[in-house]
């Protein structure tokens, strides 16, 4: 299998600049109505303490993607985030 570090990939300048309105308008203090921790509701805690149990549907979905099949246009409002195998991740592998 071929490794494949983190600098393989360049995204810098390839997605939008947020003005600073907007980032001015994240910049604000948590109030207790708000019960969802990211656009979906779950935290990177989440996947990780239970990945045993969600982990083998959140692999067959995305593969299933990514062998050409369709992706759920409600997918599209989620914010996707790549989690670390370990501590010192420096390779694509360790994600």
């Amino acid at each position: 299998m071929d490794t494949y570090s983190v600098n393989d990939f360049p995204v810098k300048g390839r997605f939008p600049k947020l003005e600073d309105d907007l980032i001015s308008s994240l910049n604000v203090e948590i109030r207790m109505e708000e019960v969802s921790l990211g656009v979906d509701g779950f935290h990177v805690k989440f996947y990780q303490a239970n990945w045993d149990i969600v982990g083998k549907n959140v692999y067959t979905m995305v593969h299933k993607v990514f062998m050409g099949g369709s992706l759920d246009p409600e997918l599209n409002r989620t914010l996707l985030v790549l989690i670390p195998k370990s501590i010192g991740t420096n390779t694509i592998k360790q994600w």
